[in-house]
């Protein structure tokens, strides 16, 4: 999924180029540039290789501003690779801290990955059930991320070791 996602963002930017070019050349206004990107939640932990196993999901969870042609054309080309772009950030919540890794740049695009801790944090915060497995793990290769996410003031108790 990793090299399926990176290569979508490769056409979204050049498809977004050629937008650029003929809004500039019927002297229409060009989509806004450069376009930030911050995946998180589960999507974010599939890219970044853990050492644990992350299940799949349909949802690619971002926050930053698309205008309406732009998400448009990143929904479409993300449904061809069976993703739904979950842009609603009033749904979405990360720690206000988190940290971004730098993904995917062109001239146009830029993508960014939350830091694994950050993405685990939020999901202690919702406190999922179908989350506590993955946790769980998680804390088990990484014990001192525990203590770290409970100093953001976040519960992990309802996750067992």
């Amino acid at each position: 999924m990793k090299g399926r996602l990176f290569q979508c963002f490769r056409l979204f930017e050049a498809r977004l180029q050629r937008q650029v070019k003929v809004a500039r050349r019927e002297g229409s206004v060009p989509p806004k540039t450069p376009l930030t990107l911050h995946i998180v939640g589960q999507m974010a932990l599939i890219v970044s290789d853990l050492p644990i196993p992350v299940a799949g999901t349909t949802d690619l969870d971002a926050i930053g501003l698309l205008e309406y042609p732009a998400a448009t054309l990143l929904r479409a080309l993300l449904l061809d690779i069976g993703l739904t772009l979950e842009t609603d950030q009033h749904l979405i919540w990360m720690p206000s801290h988190t940290k971004y890794h730098p993904w995917y740049r062109g001239p146009l695009v830029r993508v960014d990955i939350a830091d694994p801790l950050f993405v685990i944090a939020s999901k202690c915060k919702f406190q999922r059930a179908k989350d506590r497995a993955l946790l769980a793990q998680y804390f088990a290769v990484f014990p001192e991320a525990r203590k770290i996410i409970e100093r953001m003031r976040i519960a992990t108790s309802w996750i067992t070791p």
